[in-house]
């Protein structure tokens, strides 16, 4: 917007100065070449600032190819961060079940899937105890597939 209102300012300040100069000037010849060399000043005096503005014009807008391909990767991220916080959410369940059981756990890791149908399964479950405890891992194992139909994996630290 700034460079149109410079042209359009440009424009009517060489106008009115050309008018001012044929005014004064007499309309014999010297004056005919006075008026064909401001028309050239006044013509130049517009290309100049359009030049200008269209060597600063872009056309750079980056499209992607295909709509489908964002929409695909917004679904997987979004897929990913359910799937992160449900792991979060189960982990931090199964410490307090087992907390409740009287079972002192290190860690709860669970492993979490999606399919492509967007439903989520839990892949594998690593429970970390102290080797003090090595004798709740049965318990461990019991307890954990009665909540969540699947054997963990007992790890003694």
């Amino acid at each position: 917007m700034n460079t149109i209102a410079t042209v359009i300012m440009v424009i009517c300040v060489v106008s009115i100065a050309g008018s001012l100069v044929s005014i004064v000037v007499p309309k014999d010849n010297i004056g005919r070449v006075l008026a064909a060399v401001l028309g050239v000043f006044i013509i130049c005096s517009m290309i100049v600032p359009i030049k200008t503005a269209v060597q600063n014009f872009s056309v750079n807008i980056n499209v992607p190819t295909e709509s489908e391909d964002l929409t695909a990767s917004a679904d997987e991220a979004f897929n990913r961060a359910v799937v992160i916080e449900t792991q979060n959410k189960l982990e931090s369940q199964a410490m307090l079940f087992l907390s409740q059981e009287g079972i002192n756990v290190l860690e709860a890791s669970i492993s979490l899937e999606s399919d492509k149908k967007g439903g989520i399964y839990i892949d594998n479950i690593i429970i970390y105890i102290q080797k003090e405890d090595e004798t709740k891992t049965q318990i461990i194992c019991e307890k954990i597939k009665e909540k969540f139909e699947i054997t963990p994996s007992v790890i003694l630290r």
